[in-house]
């Protein structure tokens, strides 16, 4: 409600402040907080004094209706007051009014700087969840490259050991198996295990059970034993002997030697599984224990 204007109604204007205020009290009876009870006893105070301040302005008496609203808004207003002065001594509402205002300014104030926090915690928190997926995004096209090289390795190591097997195919078809039966039967079964020991060295270069290095050697491994099987029935027959160390230094140099997924990167880690103790052992029996990258 605004101040008494010319031309007013003072009998409709005083009725809707009786009312307004008659309001105002049930509210503040409800009311739960200090906080609250204080805003509604200025806010009803100060109503009524600028009412009251500009009735003279519409109002010159003689009025028995506006008489008795005086008197029934009077009625109102002390206990107000009076409540507000047992409250707040030796303060102007006012002042007071000042003072709620200006906390309520520092309670936007400090509003906006929460909100501002929070929205730059929010941006911050956008921004490392952004970091986090392009870097994750990285590991992903890193790991994939790391793959595609992984399996260009191994396929370009398994062509080697392909192309040494066919030479080894062609030499065989070549000896006379009617004069050489048994050292033709020898040699097909030496291909045979050496194409074994191949699938398994394939085998383990896709599983991922243990190391590109520990899975080299233990292919060597299988075709040292299997050379060193054949070796004196095709070395006194067919005179292989340097042939066979050849065809052995040739697979050994076709076998993967560098670490070229996983290891340096830490993507995978190999347990030392059992098997590669074994490994570890029959080369020891065998004499045969060599580094992968310069073998014997």
């Amino acid at each position: 409600m605004a101040k008494f204007t010319v031309g007013q109604d003072p009998v409709k204007g005083l009725t809707e402040l009786k009312a307004y205020m008659e309001e105002q009290i049930s509210k503040i009876k409800k009311a739960t907080t200090e906080q609250e009870i204080d805003q509604l006893l200025v806010d009803v105070l100060n109503e009524y004094d600028d009412k009251m301040g500009s009735l003279s302005k519409i109002y010159k008496g003689g009025n028995e209706q506006v008489e008795q609203l005086k008197i029934d808004v009077r009625k109102l207003y002390e206990p107000l007051r009076d409540q507000f002065s047992y409250n707040h001594p030796q303060t102007l509402v006012g002042e007071f009014q000042i003072k709620i205002e200006q906390q309520h300014k520092r309670a936007e104030e400090e509003k906006r700087k929460l909100e501002k926090q929070r929205e730059e915690q929010l941006k911050l928190e956008k921004q490392l969840e952004e970091e986090k997926q392009k870097l994750a995004k990285q590991s992903d096209e890193e790991k994939r490259k790391l793959e595609n090289q992984q399996e260009e390795t191994i396929n370009q190591a398994l062509l080697k050991v392909d192309g040494i097997l066919q030479e080894l195919t062609l030499k065989i078809d070549r000896v006379d198996q009617h004069q050489y039966k048994k050292a033709h039967d020898t040699a097909n079964t030496l291909l045979q295990s050496l194409i074994a020991a191949r699938d398994e060295y394939e085998r383990d270069l896709r599983a991922n059970e243990f190391s590109q290095e520990l899975a080299g050697r233990k292919f060597k491994l299988a075709c040292q034993d299997a050379v060193k099987i054949a070796k004196p029935v095709l070395e006194k027959d067919l005179g292989w002997g340097d042939y066979l160390k050849n065809l052995l230094k040739c697979l050994a140099n076709a076998v993967i030697t560098v670490f070229t997924f996983g290891c340096q990167q830490g993507f995978f880690t190999y347990a030392r599984p059992d098997s590669a103790k074994a490994i570890e052992k029959a080369e020891e029996d065998l004499g045969l224990r060599q580094t992968a990258s310069s073998p014997k």
